[in-house]
């Protein structure tokens, strides 16, 4: 979504086409009627050419509803409304078509106008115009404005096998998805928490893995959110294939009661999805809990949770639909 131009407001439209067909010229034939009407018209197809163009690159660029995965239809919903944008597009599409039709129509008397009456011709055609594209102006401002938080969602591939992780602030998320990773986890931008989203991939069995810490929305306990972080939750359902839950034993990130409680709260939330629990800070504290124990630190443990992850990866719908892609590589 990250090459979605600027939206241009309705009068910087009307400037930009004008201006424009002010500088066309044509060659001179000798007769000054059929030069003056072949002036016009070059103007007329300027204009039109030029709004169509603007208008069709809106619509090429921002994404269409129906080709959404279920993912992103619904964080778009959030964000900015997909009704919204289905209404805003058509508009866009209305106005297009409706400047071909009046350029059309004003060749049309162009060809069969009198010397006279061809510079009122040329006014007229204008103005049309001009009202034709100041009617989808607040369309226009809805797009402009949808564009800047568009560009701002970072890329999630979601035919990628996701591994969501999950837990409380300071249990080694964001550590855990460097050291899995096989390059610099990407943070990017997210409309919803107060850090970035960190994203890395990994090469497992020559499937291509996307671990994602989300940090703001899956680290306290559900009912202390508020609506729009609610219905992310929501969003994220249709993304997570393994949530990968962190619990530090220490207590330093909350007490380990306050953890079970989240745990608890996510597995009753994220119903279809494989839950994987592991202790983090092996390195300082070891309890027996009949869990998987790491270090994301030094790496202790990493090594077998990530084959546990491709084992549980079998029990996935993903797995079991064959939507995950498969690509070449090894896991660093």
């Amino acid at each position: 979504m990250k090459e979605i131009p600027t939206v241009l407001t309705s009068n910087e439209i009307i400037d930009k086409v004008l201006r424009r067909a002010s500088s066309v010229t044509v060659k001179h034939t000798g007769n000054r009627i059929a030069d003056k009407k072949n002036l016009i018209n070059a103007k007329i197809d300027c204009v039109e050419a030029n709004v169509v163009q603007i208008l069709a690159r809106y619509e090429k660029t921002f994404p269409e509803i129906e080709n959404l995965s279920p993912f992103e239809k619904e964080l778009i919903d959030i964000l900015i409304g997909c009704e919204q944008l289905h209404h805003a597009l058509a508009a866009i599409k209305w106005c297009r078509q409706t400047v071909r039709k009046i350029a059309e129509e004003a060749k049309e008397k162009l060809r069969r106008g009198r010397q006279d009456a061809l510079e009122q011709l040329k006014k007229e055609y204008y103005g049309r115009v001009s009202s034709v594209i100041k009617q989808v102006s607040v369309e226009l401002d809805f797009l402009n404005k949808s564009r800047d938080v568009l560009v701002k969602i970072p890329h999630i591939d979601v035919s990628l096998p996701t591994v969501v992780i999950a837990g409380f602030p300071n249990v080694g998320k964001s550590t855990l998805v460097k050291k899995i990773s096989s390059a610099e986890p990407e943070i990017a931008p997210y409309p919803f928490t107060t850090k970035g989203l960190i994203i890395g991939h990994a090469t497992l069995n020559l499937v291509r893995y996307q671990f994602i810490d989300t940090p703001g929305l899956l680290d306290r306990p559900l009912g202390e959110r508020n609506s729009i972080e609610k219905q992310t939750i929501l969003a994220l359902k249709h993304l997570a294939d393994i949530i990968l839950f962190l619990i530090d034993p220490t207590g330093y990130s909350g007490s380990v009661e306050q953890q079970e409680k989240l745990l608890g709260d996510l597995q009753e939330e994220f119903k279809e999805a494989v839950f994987i629990v592991a202790e983090t800070k092996a390195d300082v504290l070891k309890r027996d809990a009949g869990r998987f124990r790491i270090s994301a630190e030094t790496g202790e443990g990493v090594d077998a949770l990530i084959e546990e992850i491709k084992k549980r990866f079998r029990e996935t719908r993903k797995y079991r639909e064959g939507t995950g892609q498969r690509s070449s590589g090894s896991i660093r």
